[in-house]
């Protein structure tokens, strides 16, 4: 995710509410004494504008689940821990809503923002798919706040405070989302609020990464080779526990779901999964690595006009045993940096490369595992190599395939 962009999206956000809580972190004014004074109204839960003055009287103000940090004049609100009220947060694939314009169209009614009686509460649920976590009560209500992202498979969210006062719920949350697929990930922040709320302000957070970040760019040393986007899809045979190491949990820079001594997954053929930790079910493991390894421009290979990339991909990929919808997936992620250089010089590394340098342990032992590295070099102008040989592997019984590459540097 570009960490500028998403920089300038989450600072549209605080206006009214910086300046709120700066007024909180100075005068120790009450929540609802202070919401009294700036009078608000149906506009707070719009995106204001970024001129309005920005108050914060300290460096860090400390709110336990969340903090507001000063950095070069500019608040940022800090994710710091879970909520411990009474919520429930869903994340969904909408994979399928893809299919046709008026199914795109539908979408728009997925995101929402706004306080539900109990009966739009259970429609909303019914509608999209969603455990319905809350029984009704007459006086009852539930807090919103939904949204999805296209070409994402992984979306992960998590929610700080819920603060009712008067007619409002303020929800201070934190989402993110990440990878380049064919996918569409959505999630559901429900909250049981009180019968007097009926508006929703949503106050997005960063988290730790992210704030780091903005205090430290670049910080990556050019000289490492990080292989992006290695995401794992599992297909036994039949209903399996399975479980997965990586060989070199150490140079790992993300991973969904979080890595910590291995994934436990319980797959199915057509390549569902379910993360035994958390209960949520996925299509694939991801993760991003360094490696030590030295890549160059060897005298194999391809030469590839940038406009020339999707089909030429759409060939290879075929050859090293890659599924329509997998390489379909690897296609999206890869098109936008190929397609940006007027050539590229593409090889795919062989079994022996990729195990060395990114060893994968699963057991039980699959019967198949296709491991496609792309390595690859914007070029000016084409260069003379040989064509590099593909063969097709096997795809036969329980069967691993992972994809990812890296830029030669």
């Amino acid at each position: 995710m570009d960490e500028k962009a998403k920089s300038t999206e989450k600072k549209s956000h605080l206006g009214i509410l910086t300046i709120i809580l700066g007024i909180l972190a100075i005068g120790g004014i009450s929540f609802g004494a202070t919401m009294a004074i700036l009078g608000l109204n149906n506009q707070s839960s719009q995106k204001p504008n970024n001129t309005n003055p920005v108050v914060v009287s300290r460096d860090s103000v400390d709110f336990g689940t969340y903090r507001i940090e000063k950095y070069e004049g500019e608040p940022y609100y800090v994710f710091q821990k879970d909520f411990g009220g009474d919520y429930d947060i869903q994340t969904i694939d909408l994979f399928e809503m893809r299919e046709t314009e008026e199914e795109m169209a539908a979408l728009k009614e997925f995101r929402k923002t706004e306080v539900l009686d109990y009966e739009e509460y259970k429609n909303f649920c019914d509608a999209w798919g969603l455990e319905q976590k809350f029984d009704g009560i007459r006086s009852q209500k539930y807090a919103v706040i939904s949204d999805y992202f296209i070409g994402a498979p992984i979306v992960e969210v998590e929610l700080a405070e819920a603060q009712e006062e008067g007619s409002y719920i303020w929800l201070y949350y934190h989402d993110s989302h990440d990878g380049v697929t064919a996918d569409i990930s959505g999630y559901a922040i429900i909250v049981p609020v009180s019968y007097e709320v009926d508006k929703v302000v949503p106050v997005p957070l960063y988290s730790e990464e992210e704030f780091d970040n903005i205090k430290n760019p670049g910080q990556i040393d050019p000289n490492d080779i990080v292989v992006k986007k290695p995401i794992v899809y599992l297909y036994p045979e039949a209903e399996t526990e399975v479980s997965v190491k990586l060989g070199f949990p150490e140079n790992l820079t993300v991973s969904y779901p979080r890595y910590e001594d291995g994934w436990k997954v319980v797959a199915k053929p057509n390549g569902e999964l379910r993360d035994l930790k958390t209960g949520r079910s996925l299509y694939a493991l991801y993760y991003e690595s360094k490696i030590n390894a030295e890549t160059s421009i060897s005298d194999s290979g391809f030469v590839v006009k940038g406009t020339d990339t999707a089909s030429f991909l759409e060939e290879k990929l075929a050859i090293l045993g890659l599924s329509e919808r997998e390489a379909e997936e690897f296609i999206v992620f890869w098109l936008p940096v190929l397609e940006a250089n007027e050539y590229n010089y593409i090889r795919f590394e062989n079994a022996e490369f990729v195990n060395e340098n990114m060893p994968l342990a699963v057991s039980p032992a699959p019967d198949s595992v296709i491991r496609v590295w792309m390595s690859y070099k914007g070029l000016d102008a084409p260069i003379e190599v040989t064509e590099q040989k593909l063969e097709t592997p096997s795809r036969d019984g329980f069967t691993v395939v992972e994809w990812g590459g890296a830029e030669i540097k």
